[in-house]
C-alpha cells in the first residue's frame, strides 16, 4: 500500500514539473516573439526608399481626388444606395438624386445634402458674430447678421451698467437707446436657433458689446475659418474680429501700452489688413489669422502700398502650381 502511495506521489510531482517546464518554455517563446517584433521599427523619413515615397504621394493624390469628388455641380448626379433621404440642395431627376447647387456633398447616415459654397449665414450655437442694429423695438433689438432672417437681441440678454444682476424694468426699456441705436456695430454670440430659423443673440460677456471706431468688412461666411478664437491682435497693431457670419471688424490695437500711436500709420495698417482679406476672398481662399499674415508679410516684402495690393499682384502663397 505504501509503495502505491509513493508511486502516485512521484507521478504527481513529475506531472507538475512537466507542466511548469512547458509553461516556462512557452513564455520564453512569447517573450522572444514580442522582443523581435518591437525591435522592428520603421526607418526614418530620410531613409525611405523611392517606392515608399511614391506610395505616400499616391495616397495623398487619392485623398485629394476623394476631396474633389465631394464637390458637386448643378445637375450632377449623386451616387447613393437605396433608401436614401434627400436633403437641401438636391432634387430627384429620373429616380436619380441630383445636385441643384454648386457645393460640397454632406452625408449623415442615409441623408444626402449639398452645402452651397456661397450662401447666407446659417447660425450655430456658440458662434461669434458681428452685426449692425437695424431696428430698436420693444424689449429687443433687430440686427443684420448676414442671415436669411434678422438676429434678435433681447433686453434681458445684455449686461446692465455695472454688471448689475436684476430683472429688467420699464425704465430699462426707456433707456434702450443708451445701449444700442440704429447702425451701431455690435459683437455678439449666438445663444439659440429658434424654430422659425431666427437667431437669438446675447452680449453677456466683457468681450462682447458695442464696437467703437473701426472698419466694417463683409465677406462670404463660408470663407471664414471656424476656430476656437475669433478675437485676434495682429502683430501689425490691428485688432480683428472674424465673425462666423462673414462680417469682420478691424480697429487699432488697444494693447500698445504707453507708446503713442501714429494715426496715419494705424490707418495704413488697417487698410493693408483689409486689402489682404479682400484679396483672399477674391481668390476664394479660407480667411484666418495665418492666411491674413501670410498675405500681409508678402506685401511688405514686395514693398507694395496698401492700394497696390488689389492690382495684378498675387502672392506666391495664393498661387496654384
Amino acid at each position: 500500500m505504501l509503495i502505491h502511495y509513493l508511486s502516485a506521489l512521484y507521478s504527481f510531482f513529475c506531472l507538475q514539473s512537466f507542466l511548469f517546464f512547458s509553461f516556462c518554455l512557452h513564455s520564453s517563446y512569447v517573450f522572444l516573439f514580442f522582443f523581435f517584433f518591437l525591435m522592428i521599427r520603421r526607418p526614418p523619413r530620410s531613409t525611405l526608399s523611392s517606392s515608399s515615397a511614391a506610395s505616400d504621394v499616391y495616397k495623398r493624390q487619392r485623398k485629394r481626388k476623394a476631396d474633389y469628388d465631394q464637390v458637386k455641380l448643378p445637375g450632377e448626379p449623386i451616387g447613393c444606395e437605396t433608401g436614401f433621404l434627400r436633403g437641401h440642395g438636391t432634387y430627384i431627376n429620373n429616380s436619380q438624386l441630383t445636385a441643384s447647387v454648386c457645393g460640397v456633398l454632406q452625408e449623415v447616415n442615409k441623408l444626402k445634402a449639398v452645402q452651397p459654397l456661397k450662401s447666407r449665414y446659417v447660425g450655430e450655437v456658440g458662434d461669434v458674430v458681428v452685426g449692425k442694429v437695424i431696428e430698436v423695438g420693444q424689449k429687443r433689438w433687430k440686427l443684420d447678421v448676414n442671415s436669411h432672417q434678422d438676429g434678435i437681441l433681447m433686453l434681458s440678454a445684455v449686461n446692465l451698467p455695472g454688471n448689475v444682476q436684476r430683472r429688467r424694468t420699464a425704465e430699462d426699456q426707456l433707456q434702450m437707446r443708451s445701449f444700442f441705436v440704429e447702425d451701431d456695430a455690435v459683437c455678439m454670440e449666438v445663444q439659440q436657433i429658434n424654430q422659425d430659423g431666427s437667431i437669438s443673440l446675447h452680449t453677456r460677456s466683457e468681450r462682447y458689446g458695442k464696437l467703437g471706431e473701426g472698419l466694417f468688412l463683409k465677406v462670404h461666411a463660408a470663407l471664414v475659418k471656424r476656430s476656437a478664437q475669433h478675437f485676434h491682435s495682429l502683430d501689425c497693431g490691428v485688432d480683428a474680429i472674424l465673425g462666423n457670419n462673414g462680417y469682420i471688424w478691424l480697429s487699432g490695437s488697444t494693447d500698445q501700452g504707453d507708446e503713442p500711436q501714429d494715426p496715419a500709420r494705424m490707418l495704413e495698417q488697417i487698410a493693408r489688413v483689409r486689402n489682404a482679406i479682400v484679396l483672399l476672398e477674391q481668390e476664394f481662399m479660407m480667411i484666418s489669422v495665418q492666411s491674413i499674415m501670410q498675405v500681409l508679410s508678402a506685401s511688405i516684402q514686395a514693398g507694395l502700398h496698401p492700394k497696390e495690393m488689389l492690382g495684378d499682384w498675387l502672392p506666391s502663397c495664393l498661387r496654384i502650381n
